[in-house]
């Protein structure tokens, strides 16, 4: 049964999920046979694993459960942490961001009660990406933080990669696509190291975003071919949901409204078909805004107010934002200006409440005494290795602090 597991894991890193699937379901065989609890965990946590790459979240989120019930037999602390995680994953796809955090904080209990830092900092990275979908910004820089500081001192670089690419989108939903480049370059790097696919997709992706902020569609154009190829390759309708909507940006951007509405039309089935409402709620804003430029008012209109109720659903106020915005723009254009009014003080407020003076001073603060304190160590360091004779050190490994960044969620 372990070489079984181990089999399936080596198809699913190489995103062969249906044969991986198939695999860990003939474990499962042999471990209802065995009534063994423990691989009974292990077998619907990787099943649940694979379910949850293929964006398949309702059964996934089955899986999870089934694997959590049967850790907690076993007594196994670290299946119990992964399936609350597995969960909370779940949970922040569909856009139940408080559910979501519930999952977090159980995860994060158990991680405090067993005293495992390295599933801590995993916790607290997932955690700063639901904080930066809610528009908490300097929340989610705190917890990133937190994250990042383990995962250097573990030498996780995988992790580190994950973190700074969350940091690297978090700039980017805060207006600075070229502070996100930075730490987007930085993660792409351990990828590349690592021959990571499944990373590399979000990467490239994330690269193209942030370049096509920065109007440099060429480069966006290149980056996004190459995260697109591997996301079809692995099959994953969140991936491509993603990359077709920045297809649709660029096309857009180029004043190809006909164009760009296929691709955010065929984003938005997508991300319905699989239940991401946040991720639908975002495509249904770029879907409207295109259909407003493309003089479609009333059809505009439609698509922002299903964005508006979805955005409301999630507790997603970045997206509310966009679609308040976007519906004042509508009904400008429609000579309703009593309408319009409504809904531009309404992204007003929202727009203080996420973009205030004070969140953005919290973040910059929060990065450079982040900063400062790795800097402080690195001279401490160097300070001590100076006064170590030579061989004592000559055979380190390189530090993990040029690493790059990968989100664990």
């Amino acid at each position: 049964m372990k070489s079984q597991l181990e089999l399936g894991l080596a198809y699913y890193q190489n995103l062969g999920y249906e044969k991986s699937l198939e695999i860990y379901r003939k474990a499962m065989e042999s471990a209802v046979e065995l009534g063994d609890a423990y691989y009974l965990g292990e077998c619907n946590f990787n099943i649940a694993e694979v379910y949850l790459e293929q964006s398949r979240f309702a059964d996934a989120m089955n899986y999870y459960r089934l694997a959590l019930a049967q850790y907690a037999k076993a007594g196994d602390k670290t299946g119990e942490f992964w399936s609350y995680t597995g969960m909370g994953i779940v949970q922040k796809q569909t856009g139940n961001f408080r559910d979501a955090i519930l999952c977090y904080n159980d995860a994060l209990a158990i991680t405090c009660e067993a005293k495992m830092k390295a599933e801590e900092a995993i916790c607290y990275n997932n955690l700063g990406n639901v904080y930066r979908r809610q528009g908490e910004f300097a929340k989610a820089m705190e917890s990133y933080q937190k994250a990042i500081t383990v995962f250097r001192d573990t030498k996780d670089a995988a992790a580190v990669s994950d973190c700074l690419n969350n940091i690297g989108n978090l700039y980017l939903d805060n207006g600075n696509p070229f502070r996100a480049l930075d730490y987007f370059k930085q993660s792409l790097q351990i990828a590349l190291d690592k021959g990571d696919e499944y990373r590399l997709i979000i990467r490239y992706k994330n690269l193209a975003t942030a370049y096509s902020d920065m109007k440099d569609y060429d480069n966006a154009a290149q980056y996004l071919n190459d995260a697109l190829k591997l996301a079809e390759k692995s099959g994953d309708k969140s991936f491509i949901a993603s990359c077709n909507m920045l297809f649709g940006k660029l096309n857009a951007d180029k004043n190809d409204f006909t164009i760009a509405n296929a691709y955010y039309e065929k984003t938005v089935k997508l991300y319905h078909e699989i239940g991401a409402k946040s991720e639908e709620a975002e495509a249904l804003v770029e879907l409207a805004g295109s259909l407003l430029s493309a003089g479609k008012v009333g059809e505009a209109v439609m698509k922002a107010h299903e964005a508006e109720k979805l955005a409301t659903f999630t507790g997603s106020l970045k997206s509310r934002l966009d679609a308040d915005l976007c519906l004042a723009k509508c009904y400008d254009k429609s000579d309703s200006p009593r309408q319009a009014y409504e809904y531009l003080k309404q992204a007003t407020e929202l727009k203080d409440s996420i973009y205030s003076v004070e969140k953005n001073r919290t973040i910059e603060e929060i990065e450079a005494g982040f900063a400062s304190t790795e800097l402080r160590k690195e001279n401490e360091t160097l300070t001590l290795n100076s006064k170590l004779p030579a061989t004592s050190h000559e055979n380190q490994e390189p530090g993990a602090y040029s690493a790059d960044n990968k989100p664990v969620a």
